[in-house]
């Protein structure tokens, strides 16, 4: 049977785990090929998520805080984004593939959490999904993600583009900020102001 399947996926040019995602055919390989493929899948998309990561935090170790650290930079600590990651990697990640479909194959988590039934018409799968037990802390990070970049827009348009300027900010400009960036931006500023917080390079 997997290997009927290998056959049918060498003829379509899926030739590796990584292309599997784009593979339009997926309904024609056997059940217990396609879950087997699905959950191989899960796991290189979970690797491949841990590791940039691990990257984008040992960068940010690398580059340091100081004043002219920017608020975005600050904000989001090179995290990988939650909300920009395609809507079909969810269910490749946490449901082995199941509930991913072609016509979502362009769209972001963030607008599926804006609008659930314009991507997920089905109310089976909708609910299937909302019933992993991911969803809730997926939900979450999105959620606040999507407040921290509505922050840092008001924030560049308050001219409020750097720990320097966050640390003269008015108390208006800091009121309308989301208690979650607030924090980020005011630890990042307290550690540049101090150089004893951190060994990194400090000006002020």
């Amino acid at each position: 049977m997997l290997l009927e399947a290998s056959n049918k996926l060498g003829d379509e040019c899926a030739f590796n785990i990584s292309q599997w995602r784009d593979f339009k055919r997926k309904d024609t390989v056997a059940p217990l090929a396609r879950a087997r493929i699905n959950a191989a899948h899960s796991y290189v998309l979970r690797e491949e998520r841990r590791e940039a990561e691990e990257r984008a935090r040992r960068e940010r170790q690398e580059l340091g805080i100081d004043v002219s650290t920017r608020v975005d930079d600050a904000v989001f600590k090179g995290r990988i984004r939650v909300d920009k990651m395609e809507l079909n990697d969810f269910p490749a990640m946490e449901l082995d593939g199941r509930c991913a479909t072609d016509a979502n194959r362009e769209a972001l988590l963030e607008a599926f959490f804006k609008d659930h039934e314009k991507y997920i018409r089905d109310a089976g799968v909708l609910g299937e999904i909302q019933a992993s037990d991911r969803y809730v802390g997926v939900e979450g990070a999105v959620r606040d993600e999507m407040d921290m970049e509505e922050d840092v827009r008001r924030l560049y348009d308050n001219g409020v583009c750097n720990l320097l300027k966050w640390l003269v900010a008015s108390a208006e400009v800091k009121a309308n900020v989301h208690d979650v960036a607030k924090g980020f931006l005011d630890s990042d500023a307290e550690e540049a102001r101090d150089p004893t917080t951190s060994s990194a390079p400090r000006y002020l």
